[in-house]
């Protein structure tokens, strides 16, 4: 059996030349958690954009460096 490839498959693939017969294969269910954890923090995200609103006017900052804008002639 070749033991090449990386991370965790390669790590099974040892494993399963040292594991008694009839062991259940995981690999099926190995990102299972990951999985849902992604799935959970998207719809998370989901919900937090749509509770994003527009700053209010009265926030708006309108000049703050006037000394950057070109000077006007009248």
């Amino acid at each position: 059996m070749s033991t090449s490839g990386t991370g965790a498959l390669a790590f099974l693939r040892k494993e399963n030349i040292v594991a008694p017969a009839g062991t259940v294969d995981p690999t099926s269910t190995l990102y299972n958690t990951t999985m849902y954890a992604m799935a959970g923090l998207l719809v998370l995200a989901f919900i937090a954009n749509l509770l994003v609103k527009p700053v209010r006017e009265k926030h708006h900052v309108e000049n703050t460096h006037p000394e950057l804008e070109p000077a006007r002639t009248s």
